[in-house]
């Protein structure tokens, strides 16, 4: 491999058969490889100026039927099990630079995801990339991941401050006074 790879490796079963492939990526590329470590085609691809975040995969349905996402600056690629770009998805390209990877949530019957930017904004979209839940106001993100809590987005800032959304945008804040190594963890019910 030419560099390290981005964030974590999502095993995944793209043929629906049982057998495992491992997704992920590195500064420049998206790999699928099988479980002799060799690339999956057609998913070995290479994008001009590296810098990807690491990947994201959605199974919406818990079907196998897997969106991965490729995030690098600003720019969404979203694939489908054949390498394919979903033509369907509109948010191809985000207001600012993407921090990390875009996640996935559900709430009730809906989803939800969920994309960090580097300017605070929170963007809160449904499946097809349209805004779900409009977020005004900006966040100072800390290194932690968006959570759900009591059916609210929940995250915090660099300087100790915890921020809650709920279905309607409406954002309320506790200052917690943590450190700004911090860590975070939540479940529907429980956050710590």
């Amino acid at each position: 491999m030419e560099s390290a790879i981005q964030g974590k490796i999502h095993e995944v079963d793209i043929y629906r058969n049982g057998k495992y492939q491992l997704a992920f990526t590195t500064n420049n590329r998206f790999y699928i490889i099988d479980r002799n470590g060799k690339e999956v085609a057609p998913f070995t691809f290479k994008y001009d100026s590296g810098n990807l975040n690491p990947l994201a995969v959605f199974d919406y349905s818990n079907n196998k039927n897997y969106r991965f996402v490729v995030t690098q600056g600003n720019k969404v690629y979203m694939y489908n099990n054949e390498g394919k770009i979903v033509s369907g998805f509109k948010y191809t390209k985000a207001e600012d630079t993407i921090i990390g990877a875009p996640q996935h949530f559900v709430i009730g019957t809906k989803d939800y995801l969920v994309f960090k930017l580097t300017d605070g904004s929170l963007k809160i979209l449904d499946r097809v990339g349209n805004v779900r839940v409009r977020v005004s106001d900006k966040i100072p993100f800390s290194e932690n991941n968006i959570k759900v809590y009591r059916n609210k987005f929940i995250a915090t800032s660099k300087d100790g401050i915890l921020y809650e959304i709920d279905g309607q945008g409406k954002l309320q804040t506790s200052d917690l006074k943590l450190n700004i190594d911090h860590g975070m963890d939540a479940t529907s019910e429980l956050w710590c």
